[in-house]
């Protein structure tokens, strides 16, 4: 199984790359593999999606939070940026459900075999062995054994051995699972016959920077071992000194490895549960009710039991679609039905479970949670005393997860829907629970209403049957409603920010959505690189704006940018516009009227062109990259001017970016640091001098006298072809070439020596924004093909090496950056820094 993480954004809510990559997009609909990796420390979850892809075995990582619901088997749209077997989501959707075999029995004896492995210079701890065999399958204390034997009522027991511990044969990465995996088969096939078991799990020594604590399969796929393929399930974890924390860790990811999901814990703004069509935000480790919504050790939800076999629907599960009295039994220790099933609204697929908690002091009552045809392998708890969740508390992430309890003796009435749900005593048999619907008699003559950001105040009138009795309820703090007669009277208050709001409210249960504008607000620049640049005529130079659109930039559309002189110049202006929603650059000549791929040519005053354009996002900010190519006279003083277009085709005001003065400057370098010959022998060569404007003057010298140099100066960029003597020393010799005084090592080895690999970065830094992104590198060489690149940060990952026709480019991920403040990562290529500049992350 090939497995790789990376702890990305990827609450990845937009995957950018750099570089010419529209080719690296792609999208992938048919069946997928998933694994989940839980960080419960940073209450991150990442879902990872294993297919395959022409013939190679390709992982998809996607935050949980971003991921629709996903099992084992189901048939997902993904679209994102793939470079070889790695892709980072932008998006997913389920294209159609399986029927839910992860391929292992979920009831039954469960065959493990727990691995324990170290790397060089790392140990376990010497009771780690014998702890960790406790720990899964003691049967006279809590264990994982004894867990699942009383949550699944008697229906699955836990039976294995601990194996190892095994020193692998390197130090392996989080970033490595699948690497780790295969090394740990090898060395423990000499003793475990792997078709004796259906779980595997993997402990290893703590890893610094490890990007999850444990990481596990949802159900099973294959795996080769000597004995064949196997069907099984793994899971991967950090070992704990703590047995507690470990005891819940792998209870959890064994949960995973059954066919489990996440209980999460779904928050609305004011309210326990909204309308249809609005999401609600889930808190991935927020239902501590149930071991699969944290890393504690609380009971299954009522969904999951049932789709592990463990309860029947025939005689443990109710169900309630019109108006009944039940008795429901407690979920752990009762008989009969141990669960409710109820259907929200007639006719709708949309179901609520309650699930019965004896508990005192108030702490227990129903669990209630949503089940809806996106549900799949993860359940759904309400807050069911969200009616003091307000909306700044709820926009902060702040919910009361504590207590989401519905007491005894208290009612619920959806307000978006005909459905009551009132409980009444805690008796021995059970929980008494009473379902009604009621007819709606009142409807509103408006479903949605979109409103400006100012102080006003709504009327909506409502058409009500004689008699009929309604109200009008608002989850929202800047909503106030009453009812007058015959209407709802809504009152709504500024906006107090650049930020558009909408909310629901319900009269006589019916929903009204509420979209309340925000005012505009201008773009600012942040920042311009490099600043102050002169700008050389027809050459290409890199510019790089810093832009805010308070807004947001589902707002910004597209970016103009003008290059215009002073008035009074010869030189005419040229505009052009970057289409963010398109992606394609477009030219004017007036800066209004634009042409699809029409890029204006140079070799004539007052021209310019774009060779290259990045547009890479935050929330609010952009970065803005360019290589502007200007053909005019020498000495004219440039002005660079950008504005912003919106979604609605609204055009802002020019802001002016920044000042420039042509010059006639040159600059001819060589590609290369180093060169490098493989013997002493006599030998002809060249090198390529690149120039940035024609003409350009440059001068060639060396240091030494057994290198012969071809020509000694030229007025434009080519070939410095040159001569090396033989070597007649006893051991290596160095000397140098000079462009314009800028050097190339020239390294003539001795016969029979070592050789060693030199490396040249082409350029040796970048600027990448705070998104998750796709970069990549370029560096030409001196001996071979074989250039170890390693990332020195734990947020940069290497992908792949690519062939070039004079050189080699190196892919590489980067995470999304966490902080509010730019980071500074290192690659290695050949034992020379490769710099990576990424800007903070996006604002939450």
């Amino acid at each position: 199984m090939l497995v790789h993480h990376a702890g990305l954004v990827i609450g990845l809510l937009f995957a950018s790359h750099v570089g010419a990559a529209q080719e690296l997009r792609d999208v992938y609909t048919g069946p997928v593999e998933i694994t989940v990796a839980d960080d419960f420390e940073r209450g991150a979850s990442t879902t990872i999606y294993r297919f395959q892809r022409d013939g190679r075995s390709v992982s998809a990582y996607q935050p949980s939070a971003d991921a629709p619901t996903v099992r084992c088997g189901d048939s997902v749209r993904i679209e994102g940026v793939r470079l070889g077997d790695t892709m980072t989501v932008s998006r997913a959707e389920i294209a159609g459900r399986s029927a839910g075999d992860t391929g292992c029995a979920t009831v039954g004896e469960q065959r493990v075999a727990v691995i324990l492995v170290t790397f060089p210079g790392t140990s376990l701890p010497a009771a780690a062995k014998g702890g960790l065999r406790q720990l899964m399958f003691d049967g006279s204390s809590l264990s994982a054994h004894t867990w699942y034997r009383e949550q699944s009522y008697g229906k699955v027991s836990l039976s294995g051995d601990v194996f190892g511990p095994y020193v692998l044969d390197q130090a392996y990465t989080c970033r490595q699972t699948a690497q780790m995996q295969a090394a740990a088969i090898r060395a423990a096939d000499r003793e475990i016959d792997f078709r004796e078991y259906q779980r595997f799990i993997l402990v290893f020594p703590p890893i610094r920077d490890c990007i999850f604590g444990a990481m596990a399969t949802l159900g099973c796929s294959e795996i080769q071992s000597e004995e064949g393929r196997v069907s099984a399930s793994w899971v991967w974890s950090n070992y704990a000194t703590d047995s507690a924390a470990m005891l819940s860790l792998l209870i959890h990811e064994f949960g995973h490895n059954l066919g489990m999901g996440h209980s999460r814990l779904l928050r609305f703004p004011g309210e326990a549960l909204e309308a249809d069509g609005f999401r609600g935000v889930p808190l991935e480790y927020g239902d501590n009710a149930s071991v699969m919504g944290s890393a504690r050790l609380g009971g299954f939800a009522a969904a999951h039991r049932l789709a592990a076999g463990w309860l029947a629907a025939e005689t443990d599960v109710g169900v309630a679609e019109r108006n009944g009295d039940f008795v429901v039994a407690p979920l752990e220790s009762g008989s009969g039905v141990r669960a409710l099933r109820v259907r929200r609204r007639i006719g709708a697929d949309e179901w609520l479970w309650l699930e019965y908690r004896p508990g005192g002091s108030g702490s227990g009552g129903a669990l209630i949670r949503r089940e809806t045809p996106e549900s799949g392998a993860w359940t759904h708890l309400l807050d069911m005393t969200a009616a003091s969740l307000d909306e700044a508390r709820f926009d902060m992430g702040v919910g009361s997860e504590t207590n989401p309890f519905l007491p005894a003796w208290s009612t619920w009435s959806d307000p978006h829907s005909d459905l009551t749900i009132m409980l009444g005593e805690e008796r021995a048999e059970g929980l008494d629970v009473f379902i009604r619907y009621d007819e709606r008699c009142a409807a509103p003559d408006l479903t949605e209403v979109t409103v400006p950001d100012w102080e006003q105040e709504l009327v909506l009138p409502v058409a009500a049957a004689p008699g009929c009795e309604w109200q009008v309820k608002s989850g929202r703090t800047w909503m106030s409603v009453t009812r007058n007669e015959g209407e709802a009277l809504v009152k709504i208050g500024a906006i107090p920010d650049s930020t558009p709001r909408s909310g629901m409210l319900t009269v006589g249960r019916n929903t009204v959505r509420i979209v309340q504008k925000a005012p505009p607000r201008d773009m600012t620049l942040l920042s311009v690189s490099p600043p102050g640049v002169d700008l050389p005529v027809e050459a290409a130079v890199p510019i790089l704006f810093h832009l805010r659109d308070e807004n947001g930039v589902e707002d910004m559309q597209a970016i103009q940018l003008s290059v215009a002189p002073r008035p009074g110049s010869a030189v005419a202006p040229c505009y052009f516009r970057y289409s963010g929603e398109r992606r394609v650059v477009e030219v004017s000549s007036d800066g209004e009227v634009f042409h699809d791929d029409e890029k204006p040519g140079i070799g004539y005053s007052g021209s310019c062109s774009v060779e290259a354009l990045i547009y890479r996002v935050n929330r609010t900010d952009v970065i803005f990259r360019f290589f502007l190519n200007f053909a005019g006279p020498e000495g004219e003083a440039l002005t660079a001017m950008v504005r912003a277009e919106d979604a609605g085709g609204t055009t802002g005001p020019w802001v002016e970016a920044a000042e420039f003065r042509t010059t006639r400057q040159c600059r001819a370098l060589p590609t290369i640091d180093y060169l490098t010959y493989l013997t002493g022998g006599a030998s002809g060569d060249w090198l390529t001098v690149r120039a940035s404007a024609s003409p350009c003057a440059w001068t060639a010298s060396t240091d030494v006298d057994w290198i012969r140099l071809g020509v000694n100066s030229s007025n434009d960029g080519g070939l410095l072809p040159f001569d090396v003597a033989a070597n007649a020393e006893a051991g290596t010799r160095e000397g140098h070439i000079f462009i314009n005084g800028a050097p190339v090592r020239v390294i003539q080895y001795a016969d029979g020596e070592v050789q060693r690999q030199y490396v040249t970065l082409r350029p040796p830094e970048t600027v990448i924004s705070g998104e998750a992104a796709v970069g990549m590198l370029t560096f030409y060489y001196s001996l071979g093909d074989l250039v170890p690149a390693e990332a020195e940060v734990p947020w940069l990952r290497v992908l792949r090496v690519e062939r070039a026709a004079d050189r080699r480019e190196i892919r590489f991920l980067a995470e999304q950056n966490p902080e509010a403040a730019p980071r500074v990562g290192t690659i290695l290529v050949g034992g020379k820094p490769f710099t990576v500049l990424q800007q903070a992350g996006p604002v939450r």
